[in-house]
C-alpha cells in the first residue's frame, strides 16, 4: 500500500537456515542426476528493501541462480544508529554481507564515500548514474582502508531536497537561524548547514511529525509516503542537497570464503543494478509528486540560477574540507569532469499530473457495472518478507464511483476509501485517504493512483495490472466475490473506514 506498504516480493530464503553456505543437497532430475542448491548470502540493510531489489536480481541473474540474496531489511528499525552500527555489525561477521547509506560510513571512521554526498556535486539522478557506472567507484571502495570489510559496489539513492516547513528554503539566507530535521546526523550534512546556518535536529524518524522545525532534508517520495505536507509547505523542486546512496559491503572473512567468480557476480550485479535503480527511483519520486499534487498542501517553488549560485557559495568551506581528503579530492575533481557529460533530468513538477479534481468530483455518481460487496481472501504465499497490512481477510464495498475497504491479518486491521472510475477496460482508484492499525506503516496515503484492468464473470471480479500504471499486487492477488448489493455494514468491525467514505459531498 503506498511505496512503503505495497508488496515486497523479495529474493530466495536462506536454504536450511544457513547464512553463508552452498546447501549440498542435491535434487534429483529427470533421468537422474542432480544439482546443488545455490549458496544463500544473507544481507542486512536498515532501510525498507524495494530499491535494493535490482541488485538482487542482478545476483541471481549474472550467477544463472548459484548465488542468491537473502535480503533483511529494516535492520534495528527506530534504531538512530543502525546506519552505521551495520559496518560494524558486518565487520564482526555478524552477517556476510551488508548495504547501507553513504552518509553512514564517515561516522564509522571511512571517509572515502564523502564524495557522493558533497553538496550539489551529484545534483541529479543522470549525474548519479555517470558516476556509479564509471571507475570512480573503483577508486572510492579501494579507499575504504579497512582489513576486516571488503567493498563489492555503490547503488544509487534517491535525491534529498529542502523542505520548507515555517517558510520556504529558496536562497541561502532563508536557512540561517532554523532548524532542519535530518535522518541521519552525518558529518558532511551537519557541516553543510552549519555553513548556512541552521540547526540540525535529529531523529527523523519514519512517520515522525515535524512540529517545531523550520525545514527537512528529505526526498520527495518520503514527503508523500509520511504525509509531512500535513504541515510541510513546501519543497525546493529544482535544489538537490546530494542523494542517499547505499554502499555494498561484505566483511572480510566472509567474502575470502567465496570463490572469485562469486565475488565476480557480486561486483558485477551492483555494477549492473545502477540503472534499474535509478528508473525506481526517479518513479518513486514521481509518484510522490503526484500524490503531494493530488492533495495539494504543498507548493513545489523553484530557486533562480542566482539563488544556487548563493547556495554553492554559502557551502564552499564544506567542499575545501573535503578536499582536504586525497582520494575525495581526486573524486570531486571527476565528478565534476563528468558532469559536464551528461544532461540533467527535468525537476520534479505538477504539470500533467493524473488524477486531479479535475476528473475527481467526489460527487456520488450513476449505479455502476461494480457496485457491491465483495470479500477476497490472500495470503503471503512464499513471501517470507510482506507486511502483514498487505495480505489477508479484504472486503471491499463500491458504490455509485466511491468505493473503501477495510482488511484484517494478525495485528494488522486497515482499511482505505476514495472515487472509484470504471472505463471501457480499466478502473481507477484515487485515494482519499486511508489508516487503521499498520504495525509496520503500511497504509494507503491520500493522492494515491492505482489503475488495473478488469473482468466480471457473474459474481466473480478479476483486477489484472496495467503495463505503466501503478497497479499494486496485494489488491489483484486473487479474485474478488461478490457476495452482495454495497453495504458498509460488512466492513470490519475492528477498523471499518470511516463514515466519510460514502456520504456525499
Amino acid at each position: 500500500m503506498g511505496w512503503w506498504g505495497g508488496p515486497r516480493w523479495v529474493g530466495p530464503l536462506v536454504c536450511a537456515g544457513l547464512v553463508l553456505a552452498g546447501c549440498t543437497t542435491a535434487v534429483d532430475r529427470a533421468g537422474g542426476g542432480g544439482d546443488p542448491e545455490p549458496t544463500v548470502l544473507r544481507m542486512v540493510n536498515p532501510l525498507v528493501g524495494l530499491e535494493v531489489q535490482p541488485f538482487v536480481a542482478a545476483v541471481t541473474r549474472l550467477s544463472h541462480g548459484s548465488l542468491q540474496i537473502d535480503l533483511q531489511s529494516n535492520w534495528h528499525l527506530g534504531d538512530l544508529s543502525a546506519e552505521s552500527d551495520l559496518i560494524g555489525y558486518v565487520r564482526r561477521g555478524g552477517a556476510p554481507l551488508g548495504v547501507t547509506p553513504a552518509r553512514a560510513w564517515h561516522t564509522a571512521g571511512i571517509s572515502s564515500f564523502d564524495a557522493l554526498i558533497a553538496p550539489f556535486a551529484l545534483d541529479s539522478m543522470a549525474v548519479q548514474q555517470r558516476v556509479l557506472e564509471s571507475n570512480v567507484v573503483d577508486d572510492l571502495l579501494r579507499g575504504m582502508g579497512d582489513p576486516g570489510l571488503t567493498g563489492l559496489g555503490v547503488l544509487p539513492g534517491p535525491i534529498r531536497r529542502p523542505i520548507g516547513v515555517t517558510h520556504q528554503l529558496v536562497t541561502a539566507g532563508d536557512y540561517r537561524g532554523g532548524a532542519i530535521g535530518v535522518n541521519f546526523e552525518g558529518e558532511v550534512a551537519n557541516r553543510t548547514f552549519e555553513a548556512l546556518g541552521v540547526r540540525t535536529v535529529v531523529p527523523m524518524l519514519r512517520q515522525q511529525p515535524v512540529d517545531g522545525l523550520d525545514g527537512l532534508e528529505q526526498q520527495l517520495a518520503s514527503v508523500a509516503s509520511n504525509q509531512y505536507d500535513d504541515l510541510a509547505t513546501s519543497a525546493t523542486a529544482n535544489v538537490a542537497l546530494w542523494p542517499r546512496p547505499m554502499v555494498v559491503f561484505g566483511g572480510a572473512k566472509a567474502i575470502s570464503a567465496l570463490t572469485a567468480d562469486q565475488v565476480r557476480v557480486l561486483r558485477e550485479a551492483a555494477r549492473a543494478a545502477t540503472e534499474p535503480t535509478v528508473r525506481f527511483d526517479l518513479d518513486d519520486e514521481a509518484e510522490g509528486v503526484a500524490q503531494l499534487c493530488r492533495r495539494g498542501r504543498l507548493q513545489l517553488v523553484t530557486a533562480t540560477p542566482g539563488d544556487l549560485d548563493g547556495l554553492r557559495r554559502a557551502t564552499m568551506p564544506v567542499l575545501d574540507w573535503l578536499r582536504q581528503d586525497a582520494v575525495t579530492r581526486s573524486a570531486l575533481d571527476r565528478i565534476s569532469s563528468l558532469r559536464d557529460t551528461v544532461t540533467a533530468e527535468s525537476p520534479p513538477s505538477c504539470a500533467g499530473v493524473a488524477g486531479g479534481s479535475e476528473t475527481h468530483s467526489g460527487q456520488l455518481g450513476p449505479r455502476g457495472p461494480l457496485d457491491g460487496t465483495y470479500v477476497v481472501d490472500t495470503t503471503a504465499g512464499g513471501d517470507a518478507d510482506l507486511e502483514e497490512e498487505n495480505y489477508g481477510h479484504w472486503v471491499y464495498v463500491v458504490d455509485r464511483g466511491r468505493f473503501a475497504f477495510s482488511q484484517e491479518n494478525g495485528p494488522a486491521c486497515t482499511w482505505g476509501y476514495g472515487t472509484w472510475q470504471v472505463h471501457d477496460s480499466t478502473v481507477e482508484w484515487l485515494f482519499t485517504d486511508g489508516g487503521g492499525e499498520a504495525p509496520n506503516g503500511a497504509m494507503n496515503k491520500p493522492g494515491e493512483r492505482f489503475v488495473f484492468g478488469w473482468s466480471k464473470f457473474r459474481d466473480t471480479l478479476t483486477l489484472t495490472a496495467v503495463p505503466g500504471e501503478i497497479s499494486p499486487l496485494n489488491f489483484n492477488a486473487e479474485p474478488w466475490h461478490r457476495i452482495g448489493k454495497a453495504d458498509v455494514r460488512r466492513f470490519s468491525t475492528r477498523c471499518p473506514p470511516p463514515s466519510e467514505a460514502f456520504r456525499p459531498t
